[in-house]
Formats: structure tokens, sequence, C-alpha cells
């Protein structure tokens, strides 16, 4: 994998990659086409221990038919705070919180598990902060997963 220069990655964290046809990669691609609040960029998180899901999630949220970031040519990472009201928040509604909520509210222990994330290529701040909280060991994303999901191009 290229040196690929993230808009956030905390110290000592890392990012990891598998193809699209990951089996779990593919549970997320599925959830996040079929359940993602977001028209402009579904998004979703599996959450993986010992070989099974045992949470999942999309990006949440309230539906816009334009989203303010597209309306305002947001960069990747930027004008969050555009849509603190609708989707964005604290990070409470991206798909990474969402799906380590659902599984610890299915009474699943979330520690050194894997999450796999579609939809983006970089997780912020707040969601990092709360995979660390609970110690989740690996993130995977799509392969080239910083070319397929840019504001010109999606994979969905």
């Amino acid at each position: 994998m290229t040196n690929i220069e993230y808009p956030y990655i905390p110290e000592g964290k890392t990012i990891l990659y598998v193809p699209l046809e990951n089996e779990f990669m593919q549970a997320a691609w599925k959830i996040a086409n079929e359940h993602s609040a977001c028209p402009w960029w579904p998004t979703s998180a599996t959450v993986v221990k010992d070989g099974l899901i045992i949470g999942q999630n999309t990006n949440r949220g309230k539906w816009e038919p334009l989203c303010p970031r597209v309306k305002q040519n947001c960069a990747t990472g930027e004008g969050y705070e555009l849509c603190t009201n609708i989707c964005q928040g604290n990070g409470r509604n991206h798909s990474e919180v969402a799906s380590i909520n659902n599984a610890l509210k299915n009474g699943h222990d979330v520690k050194n598990t894997d999450l796999y994330l579609f939809g983006h290529w970089w997780c912020c701040k707040p969601c990092w902060d709360h995979m660390m909280k609970h110690e989740i060991a690996n993130v995977y994303l799509v392969e080239n997963a910083h070319n397929i999901f840019t504001r010109d191009k999606r994979l969905a």
C-alpha cells in the first residue's frame, strides 16, 4: 500500500485493507446500500469477532435531499459543522460508532474485534476515539478506498 496522507489518524494506529470481495466487507457494502440514511454517501461498518458478525450499522441521521457539505462543495473531512443537526453531530451517528454500539447493545464484548468500514477512506477523530475506547483491534477499509471514495467517484 502506498503512503496515504489521512486527514486524521491517531499516533500508533494504522488502517488495513481488504478486497471488496472479502465476506465482511461485502456484509458492510450490503447494509450500506440497503439501510444508510445518507443518499449521498452510503456508509456502514461491520464488527467481527472470531469470524462472526456481532454488530452492524450505517451512518444515521435525518435524511436531507441535498447534503449541506455537497451544497458547499466541501472536501473530504471538511464541513462537518454544517451537518450537526443532520447526520454528523459529534460522531455518534457515524457507522463506526453505531456498529460498535449495536454490538454492545446486543450483549457482545467488542474488545479485540475487527471493524470493516465501507464507504470512506479514513475515520474521523470521534470515531477513532470510540474505537480506541472499546479496544477495537483492527480497522479495515476497501483496497484503494482513497481512490474509490472521493467526491467524484463512489462505489455503491
